[in-house]
């Protein structure tokens, strides 16, 4: 073929690429399975065209060497985005382990030894069990390290509360809430609940319904479900929720491990209605819409919103719905209890739309920061108050003093 030929191939096949990759990334045509794999693939052949038809020695291995990086990108575009559309997995073990109890620290467990805190459940997609007793251990790079902590459920499968004493009862408080309500990394009597009830002096009953990597959805599916019901007795006269910004990404099911919790969505009325778990979801909807199709790259969702997957607005007011369904719920069974938030805000634009839109839904919010006071410069920023991403104890009895003396008395 001459070079007249080559150019003439080469002029044509690399616009016709462009145009086509164009197309399926802006959306204006049908995408196929994972777009952006095919995408880096068309400019890639543009690319190799331009390459073939180019005259210069120079030029002709630059736009190869390009076409080549594209051609990898497409790969590992494809790779990547297979591994993330892969069924989820069943649900993990509480991501820290536990050993059975003992009255001195336990030898370092083995892999055959450990007991995990929490266990499948398909209604909340895990639960704690009951009537346990643990030894807190984490797994630290390739060895188990002890901590002091003892972490024991009762026979409800929550964490214990505090003492109570029923011939002055006022009535029961109720905490809702993931590890930062359950007491992570942290003793019982160092939970926040646990020390309300202390700082209450017995005078009410606590009920922890906090559980690791919980959100809302969690909340209003033990509401719905009966499973507040059957353990609360005394008629709550308070109700407090502990919110993270991070539960509207669990709300939505944009965290790994909230894969098989329950997922909430409008129903024929508008109230929102359980439609199973989000892996049943997306295993019967194996292409759920995207915000925007950018998302679907592994490559670009990166480059312009790191390790973060994106929040929109419709995640935020599907959070808020759930949060306002679940005190609308507990009104309804619980008329003389108030419904509070406690919101960890963070100095990130996410925290303060999730803040105003609870705020302009009615809903009664107290901030962390206040309560922490300037030493509190988000969740990152605030080694006084927070290790490994949780409250320390001293933050915990700050809160705890709070919600004891503003909110309850």
């Amino acid at each position: 073929m001459t070079n007249k030929r080559q150019r003439i191939v080469g002029f044509t096949i690399a616009p016709a690429s462009v145009v086509l990759a164009a197309a399926i990334a802006c959306g204006w045509i049908r995408t196929p399975p994972i777009p952006f794999a095919w995408v880096f693939s068309l400019l890639a052949s543009a690319f190799l065209a331009l390459s073939w038809a180019a005259r210069n020695r120079i030029a002709r291995i630059a736009l190869f060497n390009v076409a080549l990086l594209s051609a990898l990108l497409a790969v590992t575009e494809g790779i990547a985005c297979w591994i993330q559309l892969r069924p989820a997995s069943p649900p993990r073990p509480f991501y820290e382990v536990y050993f059975e109890e003992r009255t001195i620290a336990p030898p370092v467990p083995t892999q055959s030894d450990i007991t995990p805190l929490m266990q499948p459940n398909d209604i909340l997609g895990a639960v704690l069990h009951t009537n346990v007793q643990l030894w807190c251990w984490v797994y630290a790079g390739d060895r188990f390290v002890i901590r002091n902590q003892i972490q024991t459920t009762d026979g409800t499968g929550f964490r214990i509360p505090p003492p109570y004493h029923e011939e002055r009862a006022q009535g029961s408080i109720l905490f809702f809430g993931c590890s930062f309500t359950f007491g992570a990394y942290i003793n019982d009597q160092a939970a926040m609940p646990y020390r309300v009830g202390l700082k209450l002096q017995g005078n009410y009953r606590i009920h922890n319904f906090g559980v690791s990597s919980y959100g809302p959805h969690q909340m209003l599916a033990q509401v719905e479900y009966g499973v507040v019901g059957r353990c609360v007795r005394e008629p709550p006269r308070h109700i407090i929720y502990q919110a993270l910004p991070d539960h509207a990404y669990r709300a939505s099911g944009l965290r790994s491990y909230s894969r098989h919790s329950p997922r909430y969505a409008p129903g024929n009325d508008g109230r929102l209605v359980h439609t199973g778990s989000f892996a049943e979801w997306d295993k019967s909807h194996p292409k759920p819409p995207k915000g925007h199709l950018w998302e679907t790259s592994f490559f670009i969702s990166k480059l312009l919103q790191g390790d973060e997957p994106a929040l929109h607005g419709k995640h935020i007011q599907t959070y808020v719905n759930i949060v306002q369904q679940s005190r609308n719920v507990l009104a309804t069974q619980y008329p003389d209890a108030r419904f509070h938030i406690l919101f960890w805000d963070e100095p990130t634009r996410d925290a303060r739309r999730i803040e105003r839109a609870l705020r302009e839904a009615g809903l009664e919010v107290h901030r962390i920061s206040d309560i922490l006071g300037p030493d509190y410069h988000g969740l990152k920023g605030s080694p006084r108050f927070v290790s490994r991403g949780h409250p320390r104890p001293e933050a915990n009895a700050m809160i705890a003093d709070y919600a004891a003396s503003r909110i309850i008395q």
